[in-house]
């Protein structure tokens, strides 16, 4: 079986409420099974949030919400990110800052 890799898996259709200024981590460890293939800092099967956060710029927000939506390979070696077509647009944006967020600008 493949690992799946770079960024983000949800459990199911389980979204939760997301707070009015995004996503944080508790959201992500409740609500999302993120942690299933990344960590904070330390690659996993994906990469490391933090590692995402120093390799892509705010210019690269619409290529990571479409990775988390429709799944992609090619840019960690070769794990797969899963497609995740449930998660609307506005949850993967939040996804993005949160994982921006975890490096200081």
């Amino acid at each position: 079986m493949k690992k799946f890799s770079l960024l983000l898996l949800m459990a199911g259709s389980c979204y939760g409420e997301l707070h009015s200024d995004g996503i944080d981590m508790d959201d992500i460890s409740d609500n999302f099974d993120c942690f299933a293939c990344h960590t904070l800092e330390d690659p996993g099967v994906g990469p490391s949030f933090k590692a995402i956060a120093q390799r892509y710029t705010a210019q690269d927000k619409t290529m990571l919400i479409d990775k988390i939506i429709n799944g992609g390979g090619g840019n960690w070696g070769q794990e797969m990110m899963l497609a995740h077509p449930d998660i609307n647009e506005a949850t993967a944006a939040s996804l993005v800052d949160f994982i921006f967020s975890t490096v200081d600008p």
